[in-house]
């Protein structure tokens, strides 16, 4: 019976311990994934076309999040909230986008519409597959598994969500322009708000497909091309 006890005294000591090891590893981890990937990548350590290094972490954020028992995998197709959410979404849209459109028109004319307007096909397929081959991909990884993996980290959603668009800013740093890094940090606060209120992936890939595709309709998408790597 004395020695049960001191078993479980034992085991109980080690448990904040054990859960500060276990903290500390997810953090490392979140640095490493979020912040050391990005920055090898934009320093040319690591050689692959952009969008393959997406899917690549789509896929490897899918299987975590699918072979965790604890992670709701109907957020990945939950479409139900869609409708619901749509109307506040298109609101906040529509006022941005009429905000974007105007200081394009102002500081940059020449910019307004330039791809749509010499370059009409590649606009289009930029329209169609853009939703699919990169927005998705992002919001797996940069909403579906890091609000799932590292929620444990904070203990107010607001700062998850303040977290989160900060690395989704970052790692789009590989894009080597600020505008980039800044207007996808202001994206990932809306969108992690968004995935936080549905638990809805669908609902975030529409958000956001509705501001990418804008970027590169209004003349914003050369800051959203692949910049060449720096020394």
């Amino acid at each position: 019976m004395q020695e049960s006890s001191e078993s479980v005294q034992e085991k109980t000591a080690g448990m904040p311990r054990a859960c500060a090891w276990r903290r500390a590893a997810r953090l490392f981890e979140l640095v490493a994934v979020f912040i050391a990937l990005p920055t090898a990548f934009r320093l040319g350590y690591i050689d692959l076309p952009l969008i393959g290094a997406i899917v690549l972490m789509a896929v490897a954020a899918a299987a975590v999040l699918l072979f965790d028992r604890s992670f709701d995998r109907r957020s990945l197709w939950r479409t139900e909230t869609v409708r619901r959410e749509l109307p506040r979404i298109l609101v906040i849209f529509a006022i941005a986008a009429t905000l974007g459109a105007i200081i394009v028109l102002t500081s940059s004319r020449e910019q307004f519409l330039e791809l749509a307007r010499h370059k009409p096909g590649l606009w289009a397929a930029i329209m169609v597959l853009y939703p699919v081959f990169s927005v998705y991909p992002q919001e797996i990884v940069f909403r579906g598994f890091f609000f799932h993996r590292y929620a444990p980290l904070f203990r107010h959603p607001w700062a998850l969500i303040i977290v989160s668009a900060f690395v989704f800013g970052y790692v789009h740093l590989v894009m080597g322009n600020a505008l980039a890094v800044v207007l996808s940090a202001i994206g990932g606060v809306l969108f992690g708000w968004t995935y936080l209120r549905t638990k809805s992936l669908p609902a975030v890939v529409v958000e956001h497909a509705l501001y990418g595709c804008f970027i590169f309709t209004v003349g914003l998408g050369r800051y959203f091309y692949l910049a060449p790597p720096g020394p």
